[in-house]
């Protein structure tokens, strides 16, 4: 039995961790991506550009975040205004992820984003609403509470790594008592 050379056999090893390695150290961002790289879960890179990016295998992780703009829909919120009347007010919003680092550290992904807004989005609309009147609800100084609304709504958002690019109310009905 010919004896091997020990250069080949270490090569050959090499050369099969690097091809069985190889795949899980490389990996692509979409347009409409941006990543983070998480080293046992401290963030070493972010890439915001789309295209092939590299980790290292095992010890590394790429968390991908959106970069478009994103809907949140809260849930029906019932609404007090300054002339005691009740609405019954159905909203929706888009934002999107500005800061990915605050982000992730603050909230961790979209869905704990999406909580995180339906609660602060209803708290500002009952907040706003409530400085108003039914006839301001339904004229034309609607949209100046909405716009009222998206300010209120960003300010408290911003410490998430969010922007709300839109609020707006698709439904005010009066409630049942009414």
């Amino acid at each position: 039995m010919p004896s091997q050379n020990p250069y080949v056999i270490v090569g050959l090893a090499v050369l099969a961790l690097l091809v069985f390695l190889l795949p899980s150290a490389v990996f692509t961002v979409n347009e409409t991506q941006q990543a983070l790289v998480l080293q046992f879960g401290e963030v070493k890179q972010q890439i915001t550009k789309s295209g092939l990016a590299f980790k290292i295998p095992i010890a590394q992780e790429a968390r991908f975040f959106d970069k478009r703009i994103l809907n949140v829909d809260p849930p029906k919120e019932e609404v007090l205004l300054s002339d005691q009347k009740r609405l019954v007010v159905d909203a929706f919003a888009r934002y999107r992820i500005t800061n990915m680092l605050k982000f992730f550290q603050a909230l961790g992904n979209e869905q704990r984003a999406n909580d995180r807004l339906q609660n602060i989005i209803n708290a500002n609309m009952r907040n706003v609403l409530g400085r108003a009147n039914l006839s301001e609800v339904l004229s034309e100084k609607r949209a100046h509470l909405m716009d009222e609304i998206q300010q209120s709504v960003n300010h408290d958002a911003d410490r998430f790594g969010i922007q709300v690019v839109n609020v707006r109310i698709v439904r005010a009905d009066l409630a049942q008592q009414n």
